[in-house]
């Protein structure tokens, strides 16, 4: 008895290829969704990180006695500046080697953490995307404030006291460096000095 012709391919393998090819296209939509987010948190936070450069930490460590009450003011004012990336480096270190310390603490940091995700999915950093508080647009920076305000009040309801504690010893600390500090032309650091200080050297 004759057997029958089989015309095509053999519907497993057909099966097979379609899967894959749906499989390739799910994973370009899924890496094109996720560039265009990153594209957003950079257009928006990119001119807010700017501001903050990390300095290099062998000119952070370089202290020095300022000569008077004068100078020290001075010293702040320039220093908090100039090093903020760097204060706000070592704060975030210190808040999470005492946080992790804490259950209720790192339940409250994840929780921070998924707001912040869910929020910038949302668009909330995306300065193409509009968003009115009180007749008012808000521009990134200040919705990046208001996220940063609403979870220290979160982290604050988690840790009690023990934040307070931290930021006011933090906060004594960076006084203290501030005013130690020589400052950055002193140690080699003309990255922040302007065209009108360099004319008055």
């Amino acid at each position: 008895m004759a057997q029958p012709t089989v015309v095509g391919a053999p519907s497993g393998e057909t099966t097979s290829t379609a899967s894959s090819t749906g499989a390739a296209a799910s994973a370009e939509i899924a890496v094109g969704a996720a560039k265009e987010h990153l594209d957003a948190l950079h257009r928006g936070l990119g001119p807010l990180l700017q501001a903050y450069t990390l300095r290099p930490w062998g000119h952070f460590m370089k202290l020095r006695r300022p000569a008077d009450a004068a100078e020290a003011r001075r010293r702040v004012s320039d220093n908090f500046g100039h090093f903020q990336a760097n204060y706000a480096v070592v704060t975030l270190v210190v808040l999470l080697v005492a946080f992790l310390t804490q259950p209720t603490v790192i339940v409250a940091l994840l929780i921070v953490v998924a707001l912040w995700v869910l929020l910038a999915k949302q668009g909330a950093l995306d300065p193409d995307k509009q968003l009115n508080l009180g007749g008012n647009d808000l521009t990134v920076p200040q919705r990046a404030l208001m996220m940063c305000a609403g979870s220290v009040c979160l982290l604050y309801l988690a840790t009690g006291n023990l934040l307070l504690w931290l930021v006011a010893f933090l906060a004594v600390v960076a006084v203290a460096h501030a005013a130690l500090h020589p400052g950055a032309a002193a140690v080699g650091d003309y990255s922040s000095i302007s065209a009108v200080d360099l004319d008055e050297i």
